[in-house]
């Protein structure tokens, strides 16, 4: 069937309604060119207006669609088809007269400029009067006559053609007196913007960027504040302005500013790079305007590109010479981190450090700064914090630094006392840094040195008023004392630190606790009648705990941490029975109030005992299966934060529904071998492998972590069965490795490996093995009364890396190594080795093994 060209006459209504309704489909898609075609179809069988109308809005869409992408001449002439076809008054005219400017239409623009009313210019065409304004100031003055001469445009074009003249004469008060006369709403506004940015600068170099900053986007004013903008910078902000500009506009900048025929010509080479500058391009350009940076400027520049830029090596030689060995070091090392190779860069910027720590006068900064460079990237920790101390040698007054080291230390709980030392350094030298004061609080706080506790807390208080944490350890740190006096009988000091803690803004929880306290204050110290202690305990207990289980648990520890009677205590209390029933929000709050004190240093020890006196209303609470599963996941990472096995399985038996998820199928095992992977059977540990895969088809991250280090465990040290028995017999010490010498210099990177490895091998070429081991022993032990030289004859790896270490002699290149360390390193080597066995059948003991 032949194709209907939409061109082709309409024969029928059929034909005609179904092209009208594409047609409007296409207006009402935005596709105006096909619409066009489609409405001049319909229009050459019958003339709708609706029709010829729609043709016309067609036409004005495309044509502002043109001008919006800077095809002016295309909008004049889909502008002139639209008003053809347009029986209404013609819209957007004044952008049609603004279009014909621009295409230097000035015939056309000039019959129509004539037909301007008062009203239009300077009323309803602000953005056409704007572009007037411009142009009869700068280019085209003739329009002056064309427009209406009694119009307000008129008036301030006489204004503004007065400044100007003003201007030109440096008149500058005169300039500011009639422009003053120019309304806010006036076609010149921003004429008057840009002249008075003019006249204040230099002097006011600020107040004219302030005032060019005014001028908007829209205004075409706003090329030349652009341009005048780029006139008020300098360095690497004029380049910035200068990038942002045509190459025509750049290059008046640069005239304005008095550039000489490099710097322009420079300039001109920049801005034809439409993409971003390249490595190479910058420090080719660099060297080839070498006289406008200057030589300092250049040859530091150049250098630091070498980094990013290697291939420049060779010329950044031939125009400013060799650099020194700590130079060579530094770019060998940015060179290996960019590849991601932190081993051979390590290498490199220890000999940085080295070389830099030899040179007078020490470079002190320079020194701690790349210490901490070190630091920065990815080594042990140990190793990152040695690092960052080392480096407060050279530059003790860095905060940052401290700061890193303290929060190192306050994760390793073995390292107390350097947590404690540098806290005290950080201190004395940073008396009012509230991060500090803070981490020395936590830390006397772990140390249950609760008076200086309360010291540094209202240090921090005394800077910070309002500062929350602060006030939170402060109270804390009352509480723990006042149980420390109970638990020690100093009854005698419980009255003052009774007021202290009263006398904090407290709120209604933290009343109650204090009320919970003057209980236990008053049961401690009443010698025969304790009731009136047990009742204020009980009334404070259950206000605070209003719910049961919560309030005997809450009351039994506080008890227990100050060493009283736990029966006679809770005696007002109402009986805790076993069949308490146990709410969902209760047991929320129960695991809120047990991680609480779980995450207390004085408190784990007594968990344990105190959970097991509540623990029957708990497991009844599981067997009645009315708790949501999430709230029993909950439940059972909390026992597992306490290692408390008997709680967690009965949570997990529980919840049966979800046996078969990975996180539930992951608590039942490990709460069926009380946390130990090594007990773990062959089938349990199969049924986690494969719920790891599902896990991390889920994407349930956290689950797959606590498998995936539960298997780590299980396989960790792992052999297979009677491997043990028959390595020991023969003498194979499996579980350790063997001390190689060789591998003491496994920190040099492979060049450096490869070319001291080299100059060995020419060495026992050269000398032979007998000379050389005998000019070895003689050069590094020369007291030796051959005990050392046995030694080395008995083990080839020691040869070779004391050869290894003449061989870096010869090459000048330093090693931590010593020639000690190898003879170490042999001797470690010898006491690890087992006694020899006694004699015995090989085939019958490993047929036996094997049976």
């Amino acid at each position: 069937m032949r194709k209907t060209s939409p061109n082709s006459p309409v024969n029928n209504k059929t034909d005609s309604k179904s092209l009208e309704l594409s047609a409007l489909s296409k207006f009402q898609a935005g596709s105006y060119k096909e619409a066009i075609e489609l409405y001049k179809t319909l229009l050459k069988t019958t003339e709708k207006p609706e029709w010829r109308q729609t043709l016309a809005q067609c036409y004005l869409q495309r044509s502002l669609s043109f001008a919006a992408k800077g095809m002016v001449k295309e909008a004049v002439v889909l502008w002139e088809s639209y008003i053809q076809n347009s029986a209404a008054s013609p819209a957007y005219f004044d952008y049609y007269l603004a279009w014909l400017l621009q295409a230097n239409d000035v015939a056309k623009a000039k019959k129509y400029l004539q037909q301007l009313t008062t009203p239009q210019l300077d009323e309803q065409y602000p953005v056409l009067a704007s572009i007037l304004g411009l142009l009869i100031i700068t280019s085209k003055p003739e329009i002056q006559a064309l427009l209406p001469q009694d119009s307000v445009f008129i008036k301030h074009l006489v204004i503004v053609q007065a400044a100007l003249a003003a201007y030109w004469a440096g008149q500058y008060e005169t300039v500011e007196t009639q422009l003053q006369q120019l309304p806010f709403r006036s076609a010149f506004k921003d004429f008057r913007t840009l002249l008075k940015a003019v006249i204040a600068f230099p002097e006011a170099k600020e107040n004219a960027q302030a005032q060019l900053a005014k001028i908007a986007a829209e205004s075409p004013y706003h090329n030349m504040a652009k341009s005048l903008l780029a006139c008020t910078r300098d360095g690497s902000a004029l380049v910035k302005d200068l990038s942002q500009l045509t190459q025509k506009q750049a290059q008046l900048v640069g005239a304005a500013k008095k550039f000489n025929k490099k710097q322009l010509e420079l300039l001109d080479v920049v801005l034809k790079q439409k993409a971003r500058l390249s490595d190479k391009l910058k420090f080719n350009l660099t060297l080839q305007y070498q006289s406008l940076f200057g030589d300092e400027w250049s040859r530091r520049y150049c250098y630091s590109a070498l980094a990013t830029y290697s291939a420049g090596q060779r010329d950044f030689i031939k125009h400013f010479g060799q650099w020194d060995e700590f130079e060579e070091c530094r770019l060998k090392a940015l060179s290996y981190e960019r590849k991601g190779n932190l081993h051979d860069a390590l290498y490199y910027w220890k000999r940085g450090v080295a070389i830099l720590q030899k040179q007078e006068p020490l470079e002190n900064l320079k020194i701690a700064l790349l210490m901490r460079h070190i630091a920065s990237k990815e080594h042990p920790l140990s190793e990152t914090i040695a690092w960052l101390e080392d480096s407060l040698d050279y530059d003790p007054d860095d905060r940052e630094t401290y700061l890193k080291i303290v929060k190192y230390y306050e994760n390793a709980p073995q390292q107390a006392d350097n947590l404690k030392q540098w806290l005290d350094n950080s201190i004395e030298k940073f008396p009012q840094d509230i991060d500090f004061l803070l981490s020395a609080v936590n830390d006397a706080t772990r140390r249950q040195a609760f008076e200086e506790s309360v010291q540094y807390a209202r240090a921090v208080l005394r800077i910070d008023p309002v500062n929350v944490p602060a006030k939170q350890a402060l109270f804390n740190s009352h509480l723990a004392h006042i149980r420390t006096l109970i638990k020690s009988k100093q009854f005698q000091r419980l009255d003052k630190e009774m007021q202290d803690i009263q006398s904090l803004a407290l709120s209604k929880r933290d009343q109650l606790m204090v009320a919970v306290m003057q209980g236990f204050c008053l049961f401690a110290q009443a010698k025969t009648d304790k009731s009136q202690g047990t009742t204020q305990i009980a009334d404070s207990v259950q206000q605070l705990y209003p719910e049961l289980l919560t309030a005997h648990f809450y009351a039994m520890m506080e008890a227990s941490l100050m060493g009283l009677p736990l029966a006679t205590v809770i005696k007002t209390l109402p009986t805790l029975t076993k069949d308490y029933a146990v709410s969902p929000h209760e047991l929320t709050q129960f695991i809120e109030l047990l991680l609480q004190y779980h995450n207390r240093s004085d408190t784990q020890s007594l968990l344990g005992k105190i959970i097991n006196k509540v623990k029957a209303p708990l497991k009844q609470a599981f067997n009645k299966k009315q708790l949501d599963s999430n709230l029993l996941l909950s439940f059972c990472q909390c026992m597992d934060s306490i290692s408390n096995f008997e709680l967690m399985r009965a949570c997990v038996k529980s919840n049966q529904a979800e046996h078969k998820t990975p996180i539930w199928t992951y608590y039942r095992i490990y709460s069926e071998v009380n946390g130990d992977a090594d007990k773990c059977s062959y089938r349990n540990i199969n049924i986690l492998e494969h719920k790891l895969n599902e896990a991390l088809s889920k994407n349930d991250q956290r689950t797959a972590v606590l498998i995936e280090k539960f298997l780590d465990k299980h396989y960790q040290n792992k052999v297979p069965k009677n491997i043990e028995t028959l390595a020991g017999l023969l003498g194979i010490n499996i579980n350790s490795d063997k001390p190689d010498p060789m591998a003491l210099f496994d920190y040099l990177p492979s060049e450096v490996y490869e070319k001291i490895d080299k100059k060995s091998d020419d060495l026992l070429k050269k000398m032979g093995l007998d000379r050389l081991i005998t000019v070895l022993i003689k050069q590094y032990f020369p007291d030796d009364d051959g005990t050392v030289m046995k030694r080395v004859l008995g083990n080839i790896e020691a040869m070779q890396a004391l050869s290894f270490i003449k061989a870096a002699e010869e090459l000048n290149i330093p090693l931590e190594v010593k020639p000690a360390d190898i003879i170490k390193c042999i001797d470690d080597e010898a006491a690890s080795a087992p006694s020899r066995l006694p004699n015995f059948n090989l085939g019958d003991l490993l047929g036996g093994l094997l049976r």
